[in-house]
C-alpha cells in the first residue's frame, strides 16, 4: 500500500479505512489503479456514513456492503462497450518504442481509405438527391434516414401521409434507375 493512501486515510479519519484497503485490494478495473479503487471506496464509504441507521446494524458492515457494491457497479461501466474502447484506445502522445515519431502510433491507412471512399459515395449520392429529387421528394427522404417515422414526416411537413408514401416511392424509384444505369 503506498505511502500516500495511507495518508490519505489517516488524514480524513476513515476510522474503517482497512475496508477500503481489503476491497481496493480484490478488484481489477481497468484503467484504474489501486489509488482511483481506493478513492472510489472512499465515495462509497462517505455515502455509507451519512446514509447509515443505526437500527439496522453496523456501520463496519454497512460501509463494507456499500464499498463493495460502489466498486461492482463502477467494474460493470468499465466493461459497458463505450468505456472499454476508451480504455483499449491508443493514445496518440505515446510514442511507439520502435520508431520516435508519431506514425507508428496511427493505425494503418486502410480505415482512412475506407472513410474517404465511404464520403464520396455519400457525397455522390447527395448530388443524385440535389439533381433529381423534387423538393419535397429530398425532405421526405432525408427525414425518412434519419429515423422519422411517415406520421412525424406528415406532422413535420404539414402533408398527407399518402403524399409522404408517395415521395419516398418516386425517390427509392429515382435511386434504382440511377444505380441500373451505373450497372
Amino acid at each position: 500500500m503506498s505511502v500516500s493512501v495511507v495518508n490519505m486515510l489517516k488524514k480524513n479519519n476513515f476510522e474503517h479505512g482497512d475496508i477500503l484497503v481489503h476491497y481496493a485490494k480484490s478488484f481489477h478495473i481497468n484503467g484504474m489503479s489501486f489509488e482511483d479503487l481506493i478513492q472510489e471506496g472512499a465515495i462509497a464509504y462517505i455515502e455509507a456514513e451519512r446514509s447509515f441507521n443505526e437500527d439496522k446494524g453496523s456501520l463496519r458492515g454497512f460501509i463494507g456492503v456499500c464499498v463493495k457494491r460502489h466498486l461492482i457497479s463502477q467494474l460493470k461501466k468499465s466493461q459497458t462497450e463505450k468505456r472499454r474502447m476508451y480504455i483499449e484506445s491508443l493514445s496518440l502522445e505515446k510514442k511507439n518504442e520502435e520508431d520516435d515519431d508519431l506514425y507508428g502510433c496511427v493505425p494503418d491507412n486502410t480505415d482512412l481509405e475506407k472513410e474517404v471512399i465511404k464520403k464520396e459515395k455519400l457525397e455522390k449520392v447527395y448530388k443524385l438527391i440535389d439533381s433529381t429529387f423534387s423538393k419535397l421528394e429530398r425532405n421526405c427522404f432525408l427525414m425518412f434516414l434519419n429515423g422519422y417515422s411517415y406520421e412525424e414526416i406528415t406532422d413535420e411537413l404539414g402533408i398527407h401521409e399518402k403524399s409522404v408514401d408517395n415521395a419516398l416511392v418516386r425517390a427509392r424509384r429515382k435511386i434504382n434507375e440511377n444505380s441500373n444505369r451505373r450497372t
